[in-house]
């Protein structure tokens, strides 16, 4: 599964693009807030929709692509996203369509009036835009028109954050195996080491008491069953306490 996010200031042509790439699912930020007179509380209320309806997506594993629409102009607000992709073990990819204030201006005139907003508003979010990049970013501008090539781009991503996924289980899958292998070992080396404590205690003492060798042999097996530490002889010492 992969996430998309195409961002960038309003009237960038996010929405256009969005419909040129290949994809399952497109979420649209702003049609979720269409029947409402914008406001702060209705804009959080959308945002926090559009990751709900995002983790529903990845849970149920529904679509293979899924594209989110919306000016993500916070870095903050990005890294949530990411965040939810890092859950789902989907691959993240961000699309920046990169315009300078002039054509953000010149595209804003030319707008639907529901969407046209005051030019001292489109300067304000293009001076408050934080473009950096988090990871995986293909970075256009309104002349790419190669969108053949900009779908190969995010094939390519995929394939390769998918692998870094796999190297993380690996890696995870490794140091599992390991661990394990590390505490049958401080099993095994503790039997070892009880074994001849208690063959010299049979020896020096013989069936006398706590020293028969079936008692020992069962305090042991109990011994071995219980929460070792990491060091053998600090176990042998704390069994012989148990005698």
């Amino acid at each position: 599964m992969k996430v998309i996010i195409i961002f960038g200031c309003p009237g960038s042509g996010k929405t256009t693009l969005s419909k040129l790439l290949n994809a399952d699912i497109i979420i649209e930020a702003d049609s979720l807030q269409q029947e409402h007179q914008f406001n702060p509380d209705d804009w959080k209320k959308s945002r926090f929709q559009v990751r709900q309806i995002l983790e529903e997506y990845l849970q149920e594993k529904k679509f293979q692509t899924i594209i989110i629409d919306d000016d993500f102009l916070l870095m903050s607000q990005r890294k949530q996203i990411l965040h939810i992709c890092q859950k789902f073990k989907a691959s993240y990819i961000e699309i920046l369509i990169n315009l300078n204030l002039q054509d953000l201006l010149n595209r804003n005139s030319t707008r639907d009036v529901k969407k046209k907003l005051n030019d001292e508003i489109v300067e304000l979010l293009f001076n408050k835009f934080e473009s950096k990049s988090l990871k995986n970013t293909i970075i256009i501008d309104s002349k790419y028109n190669t969108f053949e090539l900009l779908n190969q781009q995010v094939i390519d991503m995929d394939i390769r954050h998918q692998n870094e996924y796999l190297n993380e289980d690996q890696i995870v899958n490794e140091k599992e195996n390991q661990i394990k292998q590390n505490q049958e070992n401080i099993v095994h080396q503790t039997d070892l080491e009880i074994r001849k404590l208690i063959s010299t205690l049979c020896k020096q003492t013989g069936k006398q008491g706590n020293y028969d060798p079936k008692y020992l042999s069962l305090k042991k097996k109990l011994f071995l069953q219980s929460h070792l530490t990491e060091n053998v002889e600090e176990n042998v010492f704390l069994f012989l306490q148990t005698l």
